[in-house]
Order: structure tokens, then C-alpha cells, then sequence
């Protein structure tokens, strides 16, 4: 695919802490094999004693030429408010949730917008989550997230504002604040993709909802690629 025909993607980020992901979050966006000058990205925290961000201007020359706006607000929302929040900001008509505390494949963007417009689809992503357990020697399990007709995974979501509007939205809530999303409009043009090209989700302590009773990980189990988790193993604390 050419360049100039590549759009400009809105990467959206909803956050409360976790300043120490922080350098997994900008590796997530650098290392992205799409061309960086056609991705913005817009951070959307509730102010705490832990701020995501301590020094902007520093970030922002680090993902340079990315364009990123951080919007902080006073008032600590569910996580489904503020990923309703993060879209009514969205000055493009792409955008893509990339979680904070997640593992991104490079290849995410490039893929995900490859599937929504080869599938003429309105909103793609994952019906099924690879979670990383860090208390498990970062053993990897892949569960299902219940399907088209119950749930994709919010944090592999790209999709077009212009469909969004028109949707249920993301229920106010902090946990399957997706669910009714994905049942309105146009749900025959939602596109189920592949999680091995999207993500991995990183379970940890610090996770807002525990994910423990997902892990049916064992000693056959697989691990994290072992340089990923020499990077994680230097931002997570001891």
C-alpha cells in the first residue's frame, strides 16, 4: 500500500496512573510500521498523585512527528466514559485504542486499517484476548471473548468515527464496557480480526479489573517473547 494512501489514524489512550508503563506505551507507538507522521494521539487521564505524564514537552519531542494531545480532567470517570470521551475529541474519522498497560504489535495499525478497508468494515477487531501473566513467568493463555454476537476486546478496537456516533456507544461502566457497542448499527460490517496481529494484554498487580480467573496458564504453557519481557521486567516495579 502506498503512502499517500495511508490516512491519518488517531491513536486513543484512556489512563489513571501507571506512569510506570509509560515507556511501554511511547515503544508501542514508535515501533508501529506505519508512517508515524500520519498518527495522532490523544491521552485522556484523571489527575492523580501519580500523573501518567510529568514532563510533556519531553514526551512529545520523543514521539516526534507524532501529534499528541494529553487532556487531563479532575474528576476520575469509568473507563467507558472515557473512551466515549477520547472519540468525541477525535478530529479523525479512524481511531484506534492502544491500552496503556498492554503489549501492541507493530504491525497493529497497519493491519487493523489493511482489514477495515479490504472488508469495507466499519469497526474491526478481536474476539479473542492473549493475556501475559507477570506472577506466572509471563506464561500466555488466548481466551474468547464471546464473539460477534457478544464481545470484542475493546483495547484491539479500530473503527470510524462516523459509525460510532450513530452507535449504543461504550456502556459508563469499567469492565465490558463494549458489549452493547458492537449489537447497533451496521453490526454486519464489523470485522472480527486476528489477535496475534494486534495485541497482548499485560497482567499485573496494577490492572484496574483482575484478570487472574482467566489464567489457565501451566509449566507447558507459552512465554513472552524473552527480550519483550527483559524491556517489561525494567518498568514494572519489584
Amino acid at each position: 500500500m502506498e503512502y499517500n494512501d495511508l490516512p491519518i489514524i488517531t491513536i486513543l489512550t484512556p489512563v489513571y496512573k501507571r506512569h510506570n508503563f509509560l515507556k511501554l506505551f511511547l515503544q508501542n507507538i514508535k515501533s508501529q510500521n506505519y508512517p508515524l507522521s500520519k498518527v495522532k494521539v490523544i491521552i485522556d487521564e484523571c489527575k492523580s498523585d501519580e500523573p501518567f505524564i510529568n514532563n510533556l514537552d519531553e514526551v512529545k519531542q520523543e514521539l516526534y512527528p507524532v501529534e499528541l494531545t494529553h487532556n487531563v480532567y479532575d474528576k476520575k470517570e469509568t473507563i467507558g466514559f472515557k473512551r466515549n470521551r477520547l472519540v468525541r475529541d477525535c478530529k479523525t474519522n479512524i481511531f484506534q485504542f492502544f491500552d496503556s498497560d498492554d503489549i501492541y504489535n507493530p504491525d497493529c495499525l497497519l493491519y487493523n486499517y489493511i482489514c477495515l478497508k479490504d472488508n469495507n468494515a466499519v469497526c474491526v477487531g478481536s474476539d479473542q484476548m492473549i493475556f501475559c501473566y507477570t506472577k506466572s513467568k509471563y506464561k500466555i493463555c488466548k481466551i474468547d471473548c464471546g464473539g460477534l454476537t457478544s464481545h470484542i476486546h475493546e483495547a484491539s478496537v479500530m473503527a470510524k468515527k462516523k459509525w460510532f456516533i450513530k452507535t449504543n456507544k461504550f456502556d459508563v461502566i469499567n469492565t465490558g464496557e463494549g458489549k452493547n457497542l458492537f449489537m447497533g448499527v451496521q453490526k454486519n460490517k464489523i470485522f472480527i480480526t486476528n489477535i496475534d496481529m494486534v495485541m497482548i494484554c499485560l497482567c499485573h498487580e496494577e490492572n484496574t479489573i483482575p484478570k487472574e480467573h482467566f489464567n489457565d496458564t501451566n509449566d507447558n504453557s507459552p512465554s513472552l517473547d524473552e527480550k519483550i519481557v527483559e524491556f517489561i521486567e525494567t518498568i514494572l516495579p519489584p
